[in-house]
C-alpha cells in the first residue's frame, strides 16, 4: 500500500508542475528511444542466432563467394569421418531474384539456391510436404523441386496445404512445390528473408545457361559455405585444417586463395553485419552520451525542483514524516519519471528503426530484418530506465530527505553556496564536454559524406535514368537477348529528349563483375607478378560511355557492328592503360586474358577512369567489352539500361511503352541514377545523419542545462543582485558578472571536451575520407560555436536584472 500511495501523490504532484513533467519525459524518451532503436538493430544484425539445430556450431568460410567445384572438393576432403575432417557436413547456398508465376499471376522472388543437404545440415524440419534432400540431387531424379517458405504459403496460397504438389513456373521453369519451410525460418541471409529453396543443381536450367561454366569453373564464383563442426572440433582447429587443406580444394593453382578462413556461422550470412556493424556500435556509443546529457539534466532539474519544494519538505518533516518515507516519495517520482521516458522511447525507437532500415536497404533491395521485443531488448530498456532512476534521480532525494528542517526553510539565505551548487555545475561541465566530443565527431562525418559524393567520379550521374531489366528471368535465348538490347538501345535513343542511351552490367558504384590478372601481350610471355594488379571487366554496349557522361580520351566506342563475326575488341580505362602501356599508345595493342579465348582483344578506345567499386577506391584497372560480342556467356548477365536527358523523369514513360511494344509482359524498375548512388554510401549517410542529429540533441540539451542552471541561481541570488544594485552596482556589471561566471562552465568543459574529441576521432579514422580526424578547422569551429552558445545560455536570462526593480527584488522570497 505505501508504495502504491507514494506513487498516487507522484502522479498527483507531477500533474501539477506540467512544464517540468513535458520537459523531463521528452528528454528521457529521445534518448532512451534512440538508444534502444539502435541495440535492437544490433541485436538483429549482431546477436540473434540463426533459428536451427546447434547454431553456435555453424562456421561460414569468410570469402565473398566460392566456385562449385570448390564446395564439392571442401566437403570431399573436410566433412564426414574421413582422416583430417573437422566437419560432419558443409552446405553451399546462394541468392537470386525470380520471376514467379502461379495461376497465371506474376511476381518477383527471392529464391535460395542450395545444395541437396541445405536443410540436413541447418536441422530445419518441413512444417508441411518435406525439405530438400541430397538424393534430389542424384542423375536421373527430378530436380525441379521447391520448398516454399511458411510466409509466402500463406500469403501466396492462403495457408491451403494444397500448395503441396502444385507447379510453379520461375524464370519460365517448372518447379513443383514439394513442402513448406518452418515457421520461423526465413532463410540464412540476414536482412533478406528466402521466398523459396531450390537445389544448386537448377542454377544452370534456372538462368538458362547452356554452357557448364556455373558448375565446372573456378573462376565462377557464387556459392556462400555453411560448414557444421565435427563434435570436440574448436573454430581455432577447424582454422587450422582449412588453412592447410585448402590449397589442395583446386586443382587451378591460378584460382588457390591463400587468406581463407572459418569465422562464427551462427548468425547466418549478411553483408549488412561486415558493412554495419562497426558504424552501429559507433552510433549506440553517441546515443550513450545522449543519455547520459538527459540523464545529467534530469539531475539538473530534479536538484532545482526539490530546492523549490524546501517549504514543503520543511512541513513534512516538521508535521512526523520520516526522512525515509520523503526519500521514498521522491524516489518515486524519479522512477515514475524514467519509467514513462521509457515507456516514450518504445514509441520513439519504432520510428527511428524505419529511418535505420531506410539507410540499410541496398540500391532496390529493401531489407527486412527481425525486430521485435525479446529477452535482450526488452532487459536493455529496463536497465537504461533503472539506472537513470537510481543514478541520477537519488542523489537529489538524498539530498533533500537530509535537510534539517530548520536550514530548509532558510535555505533562501543561503545563495548557491550550498551542495547543489557545485554539483550542478559540475553536471554541466560534463555536458559541455560531451557535446563538444558528438560535435565535433558529428562535424568529420558529414564532411566526408560531402568530399565522397562531390569529388570528381569521372562521370556525370545527373541527368541518367537507370533502366533495370531481367530478360534471364523471362528466358531469353542469348540471340534474342542481343537482338532485344540492340532494339531497345536503337529506339530508346531516338526518343525525343534522350541525349544517349546504352546497355551495361554495372553501373558506376555498383562494382561486382568479375576481376582477372593474368595477360599475354602480342604472343610473349604471361604477365604474373607476385602481386598483379586486378583488372576489374564489365560488359556494355554502344553508347554506355555517353550515357554516363564519360570522356573518351583515344579511339571510338562499341559499335553494331562489333559482332561475333568480326574480331573481338575491347574498351580500357586510362588506369589500364598507364599499367600495361606506360610509354606506348594502347590502341591497337592485343591481349589475352587469363589465356582464354582463341583470339585476342584488340584495344579500339581508352575511356576516362571512373570509380567503379565505391567513392573510397581510385578508378581500378578496368576492361569493358562489348555484350554483342559475348554469346557464350551473355546469358548469365542481366544488362541494365542507362539513358540520359534533360529531363530523365519526364521521359520514363515514353521509355515503358517502349519496353512493352518490345515485350508486354518484360518488368522493369526505373530510378535515377542519383538514387542509386545516394543508396550507395548508405553507411556514410547513417554515420553523418544519425550522428548529426544526436550531436544537434546534445548541443541543446546542453544549452537548456546551462541556461537552466544560470537562471536557477540567478533566481535563488535575487535579494543579493537587490542589495548590490542598491548600493550603487550598475545592471550592466551584474550582467557581465554573470556571464563570466558562466564562462566558467565553459573554460572547463570545453577543454575537457576538445581532449576527449582527440582521442575519440583516432577511432572514427576508418570512416573518414578527404579529410583527417584532428582537423583544426573543425575542432576550431566547434569551440567558437560553443563559445557562442554559452554566452547566449548566460545573457538571456541575465537580462531580467537591467529590467529588476532593487526594492521589490529585496522582498523576493
Amino acid at each position: 500500500m505505501g508504495l502504491l500511495q507514494d506513487l498516487r501523490y507522484a502522479v498527483r504532484s507531477l500533474s501539477r508542475s506540467t512544464g517540468f513533467t513535458a520537459v523531463t519525459l521528452v528528454m528521457l524518451g529521445l534518448a532512451i528511444g534512440a538508444n534502444t532503436a539502435i541495440f535492437q538493430m544490433i541485436d538483429a544484425l549482431l546477436l540473434q542466432d540463426l533459428p536451427v539445430r546447434e547454431p553456435s556450431r555453424l562456421v561460414r568460410l569468410d570469402e565473398p563467394s566460392f566456385a562449385y567445384p570448390s564446395y564439392l572438393s571442401l566437403q570431399s576432403q573436410l566433412t564426414g569421418s574421413q582422416p583430417g575432417a573437422v566437419f560432419t557436413d558443409a552446405l553451399a547456398v546462394t541468392r537470386q531474384q525470380v520471376r514467379a508465376v502461379v495461376d497465371n499471376s506474376s511476381e518477383s522472388l527471392i529464391a535460395a539456391t542450395a545444395s541437396g543437404n541445405f536443410f540436413e545440415v541447418l536441422g530445419v524440419p518441413a512444417f508441411r510436404g518435406r525439405v530438400l534432400s541430397p538424393t534430389d540431387e542424384t542423375p536421373g531424379s527430378d530436380n525441379a523441386v521447391a520448398v516454399i517458405s511458411h510466409d509466402l504459403w500463406q500469403r501466396r496460397f492462403g495457408s491451403n496445404l494444397s500448395a503441396i504438389g502444385r507447379r510453379i513456373e520461375l524464370n519460365r521453369v517448372p518447379f513443383t512445390i514439394i513442402g513448406i519451410a518452418a515457421p520461423d525460418f526465413e532463410g540464412p541471409f540476414v536482412g533478406a528473408p528466402t521466398d523459396l529453396y531450390v537445389l544448386a543443381t537448377t542454377y544452370g536450367a534456372l538462368n538458362h545457361r547452356e554452357d557448364e561454366d556455373w558448375r565446372k569453373s573456378y573462376g565462377w564464383q557464387w556459392l556462400h559455405i555453411l560448414a557444421r563442426l565435427a563434435p570436440g572440433v574448436s573454430l581455432e582447429q577447424a582454422n587450422a585444417a582449412v588453412k592447410t587443406t585448402w590449397p589442395r580444394v583446386h586443382t587451378n593453382g591460378r584460382d588457390v586463395r591463400r587468406n581463407v578462413f572459418l569465422s562464427d556461422g551462427s548468425g547466418g550470412i549478411s553483408h549488412l553485419r561486415r558493412q554495419y556493424s562497426q558504424p552501429l556500435k559507433v552510433l549506440l556509443g553517441a546515443t550513450g552520451l545522449i543519455l547520459l546529457l538527459a540523464c545529467a539534466n534530469l539531475a539538473n532539474l530534479l536538484f532545482a525542483r526539490m530546492t523549490a519544494r524546501n517549504s514543503e519538505s520543511a512541513l513534512r518533516l516538521s508535521l512526523g514524516a520520516s526522512r525515509g518515507r520523503l526519500l521514498r516519495g521522491y524516489f518515486a517520482e524519479t522512477l515514475l519519471l524514467c519509467a514513462s521516458g521509457a515507456a516514450i522511447g518504445w514509441f520513439v525507437s519504432g520510428w527511428t528503426i524505419e529511418i535505420l532500415t531506410t539507410f540499410l536497404s541496398g540500391p532496390g533491395e529493401p531489407i527486412r530484418l527481425n525486430i521485435e521485443a525479446n529477452s535482450r531488448t526488452l532487459a536493455f530498456s529496463a536497465a537504461a530506465c533503472l539506472i537513470t532512476a537510481l543514478l541520477f534521480g537519488l542523489a537529489p532525494a538524498l539530498r533533500a530527505s537530509r535537510q534539517h528542517p530548520a536550514s530548509l526553510l532558510q535555505s533562501h539565505a543561503r545563495l548557491s553556496s550550498d551542495r547543489a551548487g557545485w554539483l550542478g555545475r559540475a553536471l554541466v561541465t560534463v555536458q559541455i564536454a560531451i557535446s563538444a566530443c558528438l560535435l565535433i565527431g558529428a562535424a568529420l562525418l558529414v564532411q566526408t559524406l560531402f568530399r565522397l559524393t562531390n569529388q570528381p567520379a569521372g562521370f556525370r550521374a545527373e541527368g541518367v535514368l537507370h533502366v533495370e531489366l531481367n530478360l534471364i528471368e523471362a528466358a531469353y535465348s542469348k540471340e534474342a537477348m542481343i537482338d532485344f538490347y540492340q532494339r531497345l538501345t536503337e529506339r530508346v535513343g531516338g526518343l525525343p529528349g534522350v541525349q544517349a542511351a546504352g546497355v551495361t552490367w554495372k553501373h558506376p558504384i555498383a562494382g561486382g563483375g568479375w576481376t582477372t590478372n593474368g595477360y599475354r601481350y602480342s604472343g610473349g610471355p604471361a604477365v604474373r607478378p607476385d602481386n598483379p594488379p586486378s583488372t576489374h571487366v564489365n560488359v556494355i554496349g554502344p553508347g554506355y560511355f555517353a550515357a554516363i557522361g564519360s570522356r573518351m580520351l583515344a579511339g571510338r566506342e562499341f559499335s553494331w557492328s562489333d559482332t561475333t563475326s568480326r574480331p573481338p575488341v575491347v574498351i580500357v580505362n586510362e588506369a589500364f592503360a598507364r599499367a600495361h602501356w606506360p610509354n606506348t599508345n594502347a590502341i591497337g595493342q592485343w591481349f589475352r586474358m587469363d589465356d582464354s579465348g582463341p583470339l585476342p582483344y584488340e584495344v579500339v578506345g581508352v575511356t576516362q577512369s571512373y570509380q567503379y567499386r565505391n567513392y573510397y577506391q581510385p578508378a581500378p584497372p578496368t576492361v569493358f567489352m562489348a555484350f554483342q560480342q559475348m554469346p557464350g556467356s551473355i546469358g548469365g548477365l542481366p544488362l541494365d539500361l542507362e539513358v540520359r536527358s534533360a529531363n530523365p523523369a519526364q521521359i520514363a514513360p515514353s521509355i515503358r511503352r517502349v519496353i512493352e511494344n518490345l515485350d508486354s509482359k518484360l518488368p522493369a524498375d526505373m530510378e535515377l541514377l542519383t538514387s542509386r548512388l545516394k543508396r550507395a554510401v548508405g553507411r556514410e549517410s547513417l554515420l553523418a545523419w544519425l550522428s548529426a542529429i544526436l550531436a544537434m540533441l546534445a548541443f541543446v540539451i546542453t544549452a537548456v542545462g546551462l541556461y537552466g542552471v544560470v537562471a536557477f541561481q540567478l533566481r535563488r541570488r535575487t535579494r543579493e543582485l537587490g542589495l548590490r544594485m542598491a548600493l550603487g552596482a550598475t545592471p550592466e556589471t551584474l550582467v557581465t558578472s554573470t556571464v563570466r561566471d558562466g564562462l566558467r562552465f565553459l573554460a572547463l568543459g570545453l577543454p575537457l571536451g576538445l581532449a576527449l574529441a582527440w582521442f575519440t576521432s583516432t577511432f572514427l579514422a576508418s570512416f573518414l575520407f578527404g579529410i583527417q580526424p584532428h582537423d583544426l578547422a573543425t575542432f576550431a569551429a566547434v569551440a567558437a560555436i560553443l563559445i557562442a552558445a554559452t554566452l547566449a545560455a548566460c545573457w538571456l536570462p541575465a537580462r531580467w536584472i537591467i529590467r529588476a526593480d532593487p526594492a521589490a527584488s529585496l522582498r523576493y522570497e
